[in-house]
């Protein structure tokens, strides 16, 4: 094999000891390494996905459809999607909707449009429509960033005739796949709430359930800690952001720290209070009176008594007048009826702890009307409402200096960036020595024998000299010795040409031309 690549390179007066250098060797796999890198970025940069995230395809299916065609096929290990190239992208779906491979996507409003099936019941229509209610609102709450997939289910309760009905009310379940490392905040799982029970009617927010792919419910009503702490937050970071902006004017950047410690009030609370006004007014008003005229008693009680009286001439002194008068008056006030209904989330207390640093000069300065002055904007600037029970306390402290990091000063040769470039350079340098040096002399020499082959005369002996000089020496071949005629110019070259590349072999040239001369005497 090694005796066929140097006859190869003979043939073509390459010398073969020429590629056995060391700065050819390293310049051929710098190359060859360019080669290799860019071939393997052009078919990396270049494959784009079969079809989207939220569009699954049963991917047997698919690498089978795709093999039979001969078309080349990645699987991003991430989350699987099926790659092909972009140039191959319309090709590879048609031929996957030829074999009647879709990807399966949830069923929306579409399903309505299909054609009734004979005998088709009410029933039908009804589950028809919630499966594609459910559809609908599974690709709205894919939407959202961070969700990768979403599926609802919907349990509507039908209405009914009855006033009173003991059935249970209509609820929803939605269970998400989120993107790796995210997570819903609690006004983007209120947002999903609301959209599926404002998208079924009869639906309250607070039957609908909220799952992740991990099982934990992200709408439990004892998760009010993750809420309260995002709403602590909300309510602290503009008043940290008031009080820095007063405090870098006043002592400047570094020389203070603040801590803002929000109390909230998550009971939920309503008040109704009735205030009467003015005088009472006479709402209704009704008199009464009664007169009558009776003869007295007389006789002795008992049996007689009870007879009826005898005849006799009226009198009028033995009658007797009685007169009965009643009133009744309805009195109304006129009043204001006010009901309030609190938030479920207040701010209960706001405690604020600012430390100034004792060590700046101008802190140290300050004197206790200053402190006081200073204390008297920092709490305007905060909101302190003394009757809530909000304090702000201003002290001077010694700041503690933290240890200085050494930071490692790197210098200009090796700073990544003229790495990069020095290595570009180099293998362009390289590849440029690469063609003048020895790709170009070999091209000049192969057109002149060329040259001289077709004129059909060998150049001269001086010719001959003088391109040995040029390229550096006359033999092309280090295998062969010069012919025993040639001059002592060219056997001291060639000597000089060993002693560059293998000194060993010196010594057995100069004996082997010492036993040539001694042979040629004795014929003589």
């Amino acid at each position: 094999m090694l005796n066929s690549l140097q006859s190869w390179f003979s043939r073509r007066q390459f010398p073969i000891d020429t590629i056995k250098k060391p700065w050819v060797l390293a310049t051929l796999g710098a190359v060859l390494s360019l080669l290799i890198v860019a071939v393997l970025w052009r078919g990396q940069s270049h494959y784009v996905p079969l079809y989207g995230v939220h569009q699954k395809v049963p991917a047997d299916a698919v690498a089978s459809a795709l093999a039979s065609e001969h078309i080349d096929f990645r699987i991003n290990p991430d989350n699987g999607q099926i790659l092909v190239a972009d140039d191959l992208l319309a090709r590879a779906r048609m031929v996957l909707a030829g074999k009647n491979i879709q990807p399966v996507v949830a069923p929306g409003f579409e399903l309505m449009d299909k054609d009734e099936i004979l005998g088709a019941s009410q029933y039908i229509q009804n589950i028809r429509y919630q499966r594609g209610l459910e559809g609908e609102l599974a690709r709205s709450i894919m939407s959202i960033e961070g969700v990768e997939e979403a599926r609802v289910h919907l349990g509507i309760q039908a209405e009914s005739g009855f006033v009173l009905s003991s059935q249970p009310p209509s609820s929803a379940s939605v269970v998400l796949t989120l993107s790796a490392g995210i997570r819903l905040t609690a006004a983007q799982v209120r947002a999903i709430t609301q959209l599926v029970a404002g998208s079924v009617p009869g639906l309250l927010a607070a039957n609908v359930h909220v799952v992740d792919q991990t099982g934990a419910l992200l709408n439990e009503a004892g998760n009010d800690q993750a809420v309260s702490d995002d709403l602590l937050q909300a309510v602290a970071r503009p008043v940290t952001r008031n009080l820095t902006q007063l405090l870098d004017s006043a002592v400047g950047h570094d020389n203070y720290r603040v801590t803002v410690m929000p109390a909230l009030d998550l009971r939920k609370s309503e008040e109704t209070d009735e205030v009467l006004q003015g005088e009472p007014r006479v709402l209704e008003e009704q008199v009464n009176n009664d007169s009558s005229a009776l003869s007295t008693a007389s006789g002795v009680p008992g049996t007689l008594s009870n007879r009826p009286p005898a005849e006799s001439k009226p009198d009028d002194n033995s009658k007797t007048n009685q007169m009965h008068s009643q009133t009744q008056r309805k009195y109304a006030y006129d009043r204001q009826i006010r009901h309030i209904k609190y938030p479920d989330q207040q701010l209960a207390r706001l405690q604020v702890a600012v430390a100034l640093n004792a060590a700046a000069g101008n802190i140290a300065g300050m004197s206790e009307a200053q402190l006081g002055q200073l204390k008297s904007l920092l709490e305007n600037a905060a909101g302190i409402d003394s009757a809530r029970g909000d304090t702000l306390s201003l002290d001077k402290l010694s700041f503690v200096a933290p240890p200085a990091v050494s930071v490692p000063v790197i210098a200009w040769w090796q700073q990544p960036d003229i790495q990069f470039w020095v290595t570009r350079g180099g293998i362009g340098l390289l590849a440029l020595l690469m063609i003048v040096l020895v790709i170009r002399p070999r091209v000049i020499a192969r057109n002149r024998q060329l040259q001289a082959s077709s004129d059909g005369t060998a150049p001269a002996a001086g010719e001959i000299n003088d391109s040995a000089s040029a390229s550096g020496h006359q033999f092309e071949n280090e295998a062969e010795l010069p012919p025993r005629a040639s001059g002592i110019e060219d056997k001291v070259a060639y000597l000089q040409q060993l002693a560059e590349n293998e000194t060993d072999r010196i010594a057995e040239v100069i004996k082997q031309w010492i036993n040539s001369n001694d042979r040629s005497r004795d014929n003589v």
